[in-house]
């Protein structure tokens, strides 16, 4: 796919590449990949909607959505739809990761379609693996449908992918993310040269 021209750090510009994604199961987030439409999300995002596959742009169009690859290991999808001239997201591309600490935000859909489009900020927590993954953790505000959002450096880079939140008793503040390298490499994406 073609590599972005630009990349703006600012949430206000950011939020145009940002997407819900419907299906009959419930919604999640995604954000713009490509110009010519295609989307990334989490698998379980998608997962059993067939050709009940919808992404809602941030201007409130609806389009309908199709699985293109999926990653099972990584819990990512890609999507693509029929609409060109979009603007997507910069996505940091290396193996080199977020620093400890760093600023990062989020845009997605938290617990229901009509909250589409919310940022919330935090920081880098910690780097935690499991099955063979290497997860960023977050403690930015993680809610039910924001699986798929990009998380973004303060320069407006995806660095990584919304995929998971620790839930129960006395538990706040501890999510989790898919490096964005791994995005290129389990969906075998490349940007052209």
């Amino acid at each position: 796919i073609d590599r972005p021209v630009t990349s703006t750090g600012r949430l206000n510009d950011l939020i145009k590449s940002a997407v819900t994604i419907k299906t009959k199961e419930g919604h999640g987030s995604g954000f713009i990949l490509s110009e010519s439409g295609h989307i990334i999300t989490n698998l379980h995002v998608v997962a059993g909607s067939g050709t009940d596959l919808k992404v809602i742009m941030n201007d409130g169009t609806e389009l309908p959505g199709t699985i293109v690859r999926t990653a099972p290991k990584a819990d990512l999808a890609l999507v693509k739809i029929e609409k060109t001239g979009l603007v997507p997201m910069k996505v940091q591309d290396d193996d080199k990761e977020a620093e400890l600490g760093s600023p990062i935000s989020t845009i997605g859909t938290p617990r229901t379609i009509e909250l589409g489009q919310s940022a919330t900020k935090g920081i880098v927590s910690g780097f935690r693996k499991a099955n063979g993954i290497s997860y960023l953790q977050t403690d930015m505000s993680i809610n039910a449908g924001n699986s798929g959002g990009a998380i973004l450096t303060n320069e407006g880079l995806v660095t990584g992918v919304v995929t998971a939140r620790l839930t129960g008793f006395a538990v706040e503040g501890i999510g989790f993310g898919i490096p964005s390298h791994l995005i290129f490499k389990e969906l075998n994406i490349k940007y052209k040269k």
